[in-house]
């Protein structure tokens, strides 16, 4: 994880859970006389492997006791991210609560907007796609479709354009946004 900035940084620092790899980092920059916290934050995968995603697309196909089994393992892991997602969605928003500069936060989610971790985030912070994107912004490339998994969300800002690329290097799908100042 990185952030690149033209922009001189006047603070960094990292976001982790105990027990658990760095999740995001942030580095204050100092645009001209004004300081912005930005954000890059990875938070937990469900981690489902391509038995996993099989069994999902053709349940149909297993025994009885596959079916437990393997719905039991699915429903392990996804109980895992959901609760370190909790745990990481609580410091985030403490530092975002707490931040006296205007804020702009990229990464990977790993959610859809109807979700709950988006839901804290975006009550207290403007979504880029939201403000200037059109249709539904599909950011995950891999084989579960039409999911929007990636982020610009911010505070003292106005986007002026949003735009998903095409890039066939990842599972996801970049994300851009121009964004002006507000304060």
């Amino acid at each position: 994880m990185v952030i690149f900035s033209k922009y001189t940084a006047v603070d960094k620092g990292k976001l982790k859970i105990e027990g658990s790899r760095t999740f995001g980092i942030y580095t204050d920059l100092l645009i001209n006389e004004d300081t912005v916290r930005v954000f890059n934050i990875h938070l937990a995968s469900i981690k489902l492997g391509k038995e996993d995603l099989g069994f999902v697309s053709s349940p149909a196909n297993e025994s009885q006791e596959q079916l437990k089994v393997k719905s039991l393992a699915i429903y392990q892991k996804l109980n895992k991210a959901f609760l370190l997602r909790e745990k990481q969605i609580a410091l985030l928003k403490d530092m975002i609560v707490n931040t006296p500069y205007p804020i702009l936060l990229c990464g990977d989610f790993n959610d859809t907007p109807s979700s709950w971790v988006y839901h804290q985030l975006q009550s207290h912070l403007k979504d880029s796609f939201v403000e200037r994107g059109k249709g539904i912004s599909i950011t995950f490339a891999g084989p579960i479709p039409l999911l929007r998994i990636d982020y610009i969300l911010h505070s003292g800002f106005k986007t002026t354009q949003y735009a998903r690329h095409r890039f066939n290097r990842s599972d996801h799908f970049p994300v851009t946004a121009s964004l002006k100042l507000t304060h």
